[in-house]
């Protein structure tokens, strides 16, 4: 499988097909038929696949990294530590409820995106699909090792609340956070016509919380 044929999204039914088969064959315990529509199966089937594809996409780029020829230290690895905390601090440092997470990074021939969903038990401990949180982690230490441009925004959740949306933008390999207003013109453009569209009701465009030493910039400026 070439790159580009890695991250290109099934298209014929033969694609489709071959995509069902793959994700069933990776990850059987996660397809379990409650009588749901053949359709709304099948589409969890091919997202499951894209899901394969781009995790096996960015992990490829980020092993040909290699070694800094100046230090010797792992680029690939030592991005992957650093997005696993900021993945960790970026959910202990959000409102308990449900969160909504996507990461988009720039990456040739298309744009790599991920996204996690994370619940909080009665304990207030986080929840989440670890084959969701590994691909996310890798798409984002592919943004942060290869210092390509890139965001990651987060939507949380809470009955009786309104729902809060912050983020960080991706810029040379920093993690650096978006103003409320940044956040708002996102949500707020449409990305067809580039005009203003009509903010949702009950949901709170703000400034992320501070992440501590997890977000210092990247030490490995070589």
């Amino acid at each position: 499988m070439t790159d580009t044929e890695a991250t290109r999204h099934p298209e014929t039914p033969a694609e489709v097909a071959s995509a069902i088969l793959d994700a069933i064959e990776t990850r059987p315990d996660a397809f379990n038929y409650d009588g749901q529509p053949l359709a709304d199966l099948v589409q969890a089937l091919v997202d499951e696949a894209v899901r394969q594809a781009t995790w096996e996409y960015a992990s490829t780029l980020l092993a040909r990294l290699g070694a800094c020829t100046c230090c010797g230290e792992d680029i690939g690895r030592t991005a992957f530590a650093r997005s696993s905390g900021l993945l960790a601090r970026i959910l202990d440092t959000a409102r308990p409820g449900h969160r909504h997470l996507v990461c988009s990074v720039s990456a040739a021939p298309e744009t790599l995106v991920a996204v996690l969903h994370a619940d909080t038990d009665p304990g207030g401990a986080s929840q989440v699909d670890e084959a969701e949180a590994l691909e996310f982690t890798t798409v984002l230490a592919l943004g942060l090792a290869t210092r390509s441009p890139g965001g990651l925004v987060i939507r949380t959740t809470t009955p009786s609340a309104p729902d809060q949306v912050y983020g960080w933008r991706l810029r040379k390999g920093d993690f650096e956070p978006l103003t409320a207003g940044e956040i708002f013109d996102a949500y707020c453009t449409d990305v067809d016509s580039g005009g203003l569209v009509s903010p949702e009701s009950d949901v709170d465009y703000c400034v992320p919380p501070d992440l501590g030493h997890e977000a210092t910039p990247s030490t490995h400026r070589h």
